[in-house]
């Protein structure tokens, strides 16, 4: 099993936002990702919250790499600050049913600072 990388990035409250992680290692090798594989993308206040916002993750075909998206509805409604984030990868029951934590980090969401208001 491999160590999650450490990624540390900001979200703008309110805002689209998409980021792609290349996720290569011994575990996986090149390619691997496809059928039988799911992802998931976990947002929480502190490390030991009950509550986290998750939403499933794509994976790009062919690649290694894992893309997450997040439309200005969904980020409108994490809280801003510095938030903690991990993206785990699950196998499919075939596979074992292995879940592994290969990105995690802190995520600060800031806040809106202004309303655009038509004149």
């Amino acid at each position: 099993m491999s160590v999650a990388q450490i990624n540390n990035m900001t979200i703008e409250r309110g805002t689209d936002f998409e980021v792609s992680f290349d996720i290569f290692t011994d575990d996986y090798g090149p390619n691997v990702f496809g059928l039988g594989y799911s992802g998931i993308f976990s947002i929480k206040k502190y490390p030991g919250a009950t509550s986290a916002f998750q939403k499933s993750v794509v994976f790009d075909p062919g690649t290694n790499e894992i893309t997450v998206s997040l439309a200005k509805t969904e980020t409108s409604t994490l809280r801003p600050g510095r938030n903690y984030f991990q993206l785990s990868i699950l196998s499919s029951p075939s596979a074992g049913s292995q879940t592994n934590r290969v990105v995690e980090g802190t995520i600060i969401v800031s806040e809106e600072i202004t309303n655009y208001v038509q004149l």
